[in-house]
């Protein structure tokens, strides 16, 4: 079975509202990321969405939730963006 198939099962499992626990999502999802439309923009990774997620929501069919980005911390910032 596909990452996005597996995902599409583990989300029908879910009910609507928060998601206590996001680690498993987070898992399916950094898999099956290159899979998705958009996934490229921005330069996000899948990879980049494991123990970063924060404010994970199940709003069928939307997976909501915000994400901190790095980039300007390696430019010198002490903050990171949540996007």
């Amino acid at each position: 079975m596909s990452s996005l198939k597996e995902l599409q099962e583990m989300l029908r499992g879910l009910q609507p509202g928060e998601v206590s626990d996001p680690a498993p999502v987070a898992t399916l999802l950094a898999k099956c990321w290159d899979e998705l439309p958009g996934s490229e923009d921005a330069g996000m990774r899948g990879y980049k969405l494991l123990g970063r997620m924060e404010d994970v929501r199940w709003d069928p069919p939307t997976i909501r939730f915000a994400i901190e980005r790095h980039g300007a911390t390696t430019l010198g910032s002490t903050r990171a963006e949540v996007q």
